[in-house]
């Protein structure tokens, strides 16, 4: 029977010849679920993955057996809606080298893996607005009133630690005992929030 033999992701026919074909797999009730292309036995050009609903679930790059290009693999709900998709970038090594997520349509965040495979950049998108800073005169406009949709994190561990000290000081100041001065306290304000 033709498969996959004669080692890891090499397909053959059975005398043990390498395909060189477009591969189709249907599901019990006829669905095309599975559609990719071999030649000289390995995965070359886009790959395909459906849901019985006919729904895209990944759609992949290969190059002579490795990825390549781009991958792109997507959820739904319930009623069919496409939530999350998860795009990914492959170098020709191949390795990944950069990643986006979304949400509903709009972008949640992007990462960047450098040549070690470590990320080297995170961007998280937001919906920040920023008030309008003015010297200590209050005459001169030192930042403008402005709305930012992207935060690029630089430094990950930095950050990440900083969240988790504000996380700790959150949680040490809601398990101090509401009694006297600091029953009036709201730890939320104390922190700035």
């Amino acid at each position: 029977m033709p498969g996959l033999s004669g080692g890891v992701g090499v397909a053959t026919d059975d005398n043990g010849t390498k395909l060189t074909a477009r591969i189709v797999e249907y599901d019990s009730d006829k669905n095309k679920i599975c559609e990719v292309i071999v030649v000289n036995g390995k995965l070359h050009g886009p790959g395909y993955i459906w849901d019985s609903e006919g729904r895209l679930l990944h759609k992949a790059e290969f190059k002579e057996g490795k990825r390549a290009g781009t991958s792109t693999i997507k959820t739904y709900d319930d009623t069919g809606n496409e939530v999350f998709v998860r795009k990914l970038w492959w170098s020709d090594v191949p390795r990944l080298s950069k990643e986006q997520v979304y949400r509903n349509g709009k972008i949640l965040w992007e990462a960047h893996v450098d040549e070690r495979g470590a990320v080297s950049v995170i961007k998280r998108w937001l919906v920040v607005k920023t008030k309008k800073a003015l010297d200590e005169e209050g005459e001169k406009i030192l930042t403008p009133k402005r709305g930012l949709e992207c935060v690029e994190l630089l430094k990950i561990t930095r950050s990440y630690q900083k969240l988790k000290l504000e996380e700790k000081m959150l949680k040490a100041k809601n398990a101090e005992s509401p009694v006297g001065e600091n029953a009036a306290k709201d730890p939320a304000k104390e922190l700035g929030g």
